[in-house]
């Protein structure tokens, strides 16, 4: 029988940038929001108005989609207060869309947004931060971004923060708190966070080293879609780690990864397939 090339994801907590769990999309669906309504409250003065008629004409949601109008409503917005205003026409800024791509003005607007409390605005300017885009790169700024948003109640801030104390990169490394936060955030649905802890307890960094959980959390994120944590628990069920050996399971496992483009997902599937499994 031919010998499957079980090749481990190494994913070390340095590098789980997956960890940067997209910010809400500037494209939301909007159903219940009536644009002429919106009309008729932003042409009043109503800021925020004008911010959901921005979101209507970016994603043609009862009127023709118009990218450059409602850039044109989300800085109303922004001019007359709304945070989040400031926050949406600071991606379109980031991305170039319906305006030259500026990532200086983008991050000013985002800074904007987060000085109101509105922390999608502060997760972004903590990325920012973090990879020098449209801003010196600045991990102390960044974490302390990050910590603001996970006291203030988000998640993502939460499993943002936990890498920069799982990596040292503008706290004081500290894999304890890492996982702690790691936990609040996994709890909360951020399914990045769940593999980030899983891999904790499989190699035993800051915990107990723990198969049995560690295959937990690697099902919560791998129904959550996180291709690694897929392929992980193809590699468990293959080798027998905290549970009993079974290479169906294994091979469904290692699909599934394939299926959300896991390389070696695939490659471990495709053997397994011509071994006969």
């Amino acid at each position: 029988m031919k010998t499957v090339y079980i090749k481990h994801l190494l994913v070390t907590l340095s590098t789980i940038l997956c960890a940067f769990v997209q910010l809400e999309s500037i494209a939301q669906d909007l159903a219940g929001d009536d644009a002429e309504s919106n009309h008729v409250a932003c042409d009043s003065g109503d800021s925020r108005a004008c911010s959901m008629l921005g979101d209507a004409y970016f994603s043609s949601n009862g009127v023709k989609q118009d990218i450059l109008r409602a850039s044109d409503l989300y800085q109303k917005a922004c001019d007359g207060g709304d945070a989040r205003g400031c926050y949406r026409l600071g991606y379109l800024y980031f991305d170039g869309k319906g305006v030259a791509q500026d990532q200086v003005k983008a991050s000013k607007l985002f800074r904007k947004a987060c000085d109101e409390d509105y922390f999608d605005g502060c997760l972004k300017l903590g990325q920012a931060y973090f990879f020098g885009e449209g801003v010196k790169q600045d991990y102390f700024k960044s974490a302390k971004l990050y910590r603001k948003t996970c006291e203030g109640g988000e998640a993502v801030g939460c499993l943002n923060l936990g890498n920069a104390y799982a990596t040292g990169n503008g706290v004081i490394k500290n894999q304890v708190k890492a996982n702690e936060l790691y936990l609040n955030s996994c709890d909360n649905g951020i399914v990045g966070a769940c593999f980030n802890l899983a891999e904790a307890h499989a190699y035993g960094n800051g915990v107990t080293q723990d198969q049995v959980k560690a295959n937990a959390l690697y099902l919560r994120s791998c129904n959550g879609g996180i291709s690694s944590g897929c392929f992980n628990l193809g590699d468990v069920y293959y080798n027998g780690k905290g549970v009993e050996r079974d290479i169906p399971k294994a091979k469904a496992f290692f699909g599934k990864a394939c299926g959300l483009r896991h390389q070696a997902g695939c490659t471990n599937y495709g053997l397994l397939h011509e071994d006969g499994h």
